[in-house]
């Protein structure tokens, strides 16, 4: 295997269509920007299928637009793989959790996915993040063990960030009104709602393939196990005791701390005025706070 890949690399060094793979040639691309408004590609995650949290859900992997990036959604929905490209609102009917992208304008009134702030950080879409206590929200670059995917993962170098912005419910929290909708009281002591990435695998090779799965399967047991949080966050609700403010614009969450990994996980928690998580207010699938949105998740081109 080790052969194939240098022979790829080989390959891929000697192609005049591809991005060159020296550093000195002068040349900047820029950086690259995830996009999921159509998905390039959907495949079961390797080794996983429909061996997830309980019987009859799949697990898959969707690659964005160009087929660099994926993002990994559960659903009870049963997908034909060849069918590619696909539309966002393929993944609507059925998502349990993880990631899914946005099937609805961002001022839609039938659904509390919104953005909070009304409107998409770009473009006509993003990605819904739900990271539940069974599907984890991750997402990397291109993995699947093929020629395609070696190629995605030579034109990609470091992650830089992504925005994130938290779902129109979250809105509701302001008011009392709100709050009896959501089913939430407010908590007794100042709380913030914090968005936080964990980094996983710090080095690609086919040999860490299998640890990337291995991690996948074992994620359900304890949220960062072999993983590494940013140091960054995003503040998505404060409670300051008497009142709740909601960050509603979306926010760069700076990832560079945790660059060198490729697997990363995004995650929702409740801290007190210290800093420690906090267990006196859920954020859950019944109240609609365990969701939030993230949009342009950003790479370096090598």
């Amino acid at each position: 295997m080790k052969k194939f890949f240098a022979f790829a690399v080989a390959f891929v060094c000697a192609s005049t269509t591809l991005v060159a793979c020296h550093d000195d040639d002068g040349e900047d691309e820029g950086d690259y920007v995830a996009d999921y408004t159509s998905i390039n590609a959907v495949s079961y995650i390797p080794g996983f299928q429909t061996a997830t949290a309980y019987a009859g859900l799949n697990s898959y992997m969707l690659s964005d637009v160009n087929g660099y990036t994926d993002i990994y959604c559960f659903t009870t929905s049963s997908i034909d793989t060849t069918q590619a490209p696909f539309s966002p609102s393929t993944f609507s009917d059925g998502w349990q959790g993880g990631m899914c992208p946005t099937w609805f304008s961002a001022t839609d009134e039938e659904t509390y996915f919104t953005p909070a702030c009304g409107e998409f950080h770009s473009g006509s879409g993003a990605v819904i993040c739900n990271p539940g206590t069974l599907e984890r929200a991750m997402f990397s670059k291109h993995f699947a063990v093929d020629f395609t995917a070696l190629i995605a993962a030579l034109r990609l170098k470091d992650i830089n960030g992504l925005y994130v912005c938290p779902i129109d419910a979250y809105n509701y929290l302001t008011s009392e009104e709100g709050r009896n909708a959501l089913g939430v009281s407010n908590p007794s002591v100042p709380v913030k709602i914090k968005f936080a990435v964990y980094g996983y695998v710090d080095s690609f090779n086919f040999s860490s393939f299998s640890k990337i799965l291995s991690t996948l399967k074992n994620a359900a047991t304890s949220i960062g196990q072999g993983g590494t949080k940013s140091i960054n966050e995003i503040t998505l609700a404060e409670f300051d005791g008497s009142n709740w403010t909601i960050n509603k614009d979306w926010q760069y969450l700076d990832l560079s701390d945790i660059d060198d990994y490729y697997l990363f996980e995004g995650y929702l928690r409740v801290v007190d005025a210290s800093g420690k998580s906090y267990s006196g207010f859920s954020i859950d699938e019944d109240n609609m706070l365990n969701y939030c949105l993230i949009d342009d998740i950003t790479y370096e081109y090598k």
